[in-house]
């Protein structure tokens, strides 16, 4: 059930590069937390992120805005609350 979520997400995310114009730079799946992320990296600094348990959004790094797609505020904000913890613990292995 989880990879075929993740074949739909992939299809999904392919479908909305080929819409708007923006290529992929760079796609990651994940297991943080117990839970599967399926994160992209557009041309146009922007990541989308499907969790697992349904929820998607987007955020742009030029300015740090992030947009509710599909989900609750709560279930983004938990996504955003593991993804920060992973980056830092990343920066400090990497110092």
């Amino acid at each position: 059930m989880i990879f075929k979520t993740a074949l739909i997400a992939a299809a999904a995310v392919a479908l909305v590069a080929i819409l708007t114009g923006k290529d992929v730079v760079r796609q990651h799946t994940l297991t943080l937390a117990g839970k599967r992320y399926e994160i992209t990296r557009y041309s146009n600094d922007t990541l989308e992120v499907f969790r697992e348990d349904g929820v998607q959004f987007a955020v742009d790094l030029k300015n740090g805005r992030t947009t509710l797609q599909v989900g609750t505020d709560e279930q983004m904000q938990d996504a955003l609350a593991v993804i920060r913890k992973m980056a830092l613990d990343q920066l400090s292995e990497a110092a």
